[in-house]
């Protein structure tokens, strides 16, 4: 298919270029990868202005990323055949697209390095005064909670666009 090219690593500038030029940012994660995201793949695409189509299990957190942010689209690899009508949708309200950008520019804020730092010196002083509270001994009885990913507990110290999830 020509509308697809497939080559090596590009300069920054021409990569900066060719996501800018782009309609949709993909990003694929293979099903059942768990809480392995990193948002390292969305903050070139955000800080752009370039909507993301994450393929991925959708309550992963690149999925609830996606969605929960509204900065794209979010798909489970077995709904890939609804993936046309999607973006049929998105090219007949060219308006829904362009809010889609905005969200995106909007977001990237959130990936800001200072606002990241903040973020996790609250999560840190918020671990160190449970800590405390416990005499600076880590409860031992009962499961420890290993079902928050780490995005889930930084919004859970503070008020962030994302605590709607």
């Amino acid at each position: 298919d020509p509308r697809f090219a497939f080559s090596g690593l590009l300069p920054e500038a021409d990569f900066v270029r060719t996501i800018h030029e782009a309609d949709w940012f993909v990003i694929s994660e293979k099903p059942g990868a768990g809480f392995s995201f990193l948002p390292s793949k969305i903050i070139p695409c955000v800080s752009i202005g370039t909507p993301v189509m994450a393929v991925s299990d959708c309550a992963s957190p690149l999925g609830r990323e996606v969605a929960c942010n509204g900065i794209g689209i979010s798909i489970e690899w077995s709904q890939l055949d609804k993936l046309p009508s999607q973006l049929l949708e998105f090219e007949q309200a060219p308006e829904r697209f362009k809010q889609l950008q905005e969200r995106c520019l909007s977001h990237a804020s959130t990936y800001n390095r200072d606002v990241a730092i903040d973020r996790i010196e609250k999560l840190l002083l918020a671990c160190a005064s449970n800590r405390h509270t416990n005499n600076g001994q880590v409860p031992s009885s009962g499961p420890r909670n290993t079902s928050a990913s780490p995005t889930q507990l930084v919004n859970v110290t503070e008020n962030h666009p994302a605590d709607d999830r």
